[in-house]
């Protein structure tokens, strides 16, 4: 099977993300929100949806904010850790396709059982990084070094997207860029023109403005002395001597090139030029 994630061959799980247990997770929101967002990507592209709750009597049932976007009848409760173990979603078809993209929490808990008892079955799994939590931070690092230790892929929210989309040009995917993928959503909003622009310039491969990494003033000079380094030609005196001796320094070089010297001799001080 290829190693990219088909919208006609996966299902995104989502484990666990539960009102009592969420404030707990190390930078929580953010998994809450990146969690909404593939709820939100799969159902544009039509991929099946299913949700796990653990022992939802003492850890609260689904956060709200991601059960108002979940399909109807999508979760299924458990007391296992393993939704494999568990078998709340043996009856559930959509659970049997060939790849399993996973979310939720804890990732070093129920998402890390899950994802390791579905790939011995044999399943294609995929950990979407960003998308999943633990307490502790470092329990969610261990848990992604095991994912890959037993070639399961950790991917992110944006690695998913855009290989469930698989192209471009199609008004499937003009609707998913203009609504989760534009414009980009960890800039602040005043920087995301610039970085447009910056991005446009990288991949074309043209910039007609100054170079970024000098000071305004020097934009101008760098830009010139860029030009005629590139040439091979430059008519102003050497940039690497003071202003006053530039003049002579240039006489000097071509006197000296071309072997001829009317005038005293450079080395000697003034007072002995003459008889030199």
């Amino acid at each position: 099977m290829s190693p990219l994630i088909s919208a006609e061959s996966s299902t995104l799980l989502v484990v666990d993300v539960q009102s009592r247990l969420l404030p707990a997770i190390h930078d929580g929101p953010r998994v809450l929100a990146n969690c909404i967002w593939l709820v939100q990507v799969a159902q544009r592209l039509g991929v099946p949806i299913v949700a796990s709750e653990q022992y939802p009597k003492g850890l609260g049932p689904t956060a709200p904010e991601l059960a108002a976007a979940l399909p109807a009848d999508s979760v299924r409760t458990k007391v296992h850790f393993s939704c494999v173990a568990d078998g709340c979603f043996d009856d559930v078809e959509v659970f049997q396709r060939p790849q399993i993209v996973i979310a939720g929490t804890e990732a070093h808990v129920c998402v890390l059982q899950t994802a390791l008892d579905l790939a011995t079955l044999g399943t294609q799994v995929f950990v979407v990084a960003d998308a999943v939590g633990s307490r502790r931070a470092e329990d969610r690092e261990l848990a992604l070094a095991r994912f890959r230790q037993h070639g399961i892929d950790v991917v992110s929210r944006e690695m998913v997207a855009f290989e469930w989309l698989h192209r471009a040009g199609t008004d499937v995917f003009r609707e998913v860029s203009r609504e989760f993928l534009r414009p980009h959503p960890d800039l602040p909003p005043r920087s995301r023109g610039k970085e447009s622009m910056a991005s446009i310039d990288s991949i074309a491969g043209q910039s007609d403005g100054p170079h970024p990494d000098l000071p305004p003033r020097s934009r101008g000079k760098e830009s010139m002395a860029s030009i005629d380094s590139i040439a091979g030609q430059s008519n102003g005196p050497h940039p690497g001597l003071p202003p006053p001796s530039r003049g002579k320094e240039r006489t000097a070089s071509i006197e000296s090139i071309a072997g001829q010297s009317d005038g005293p001799h450079p080395d000697l001080p003034p007072q002995s030029r003459g008889k030199a």
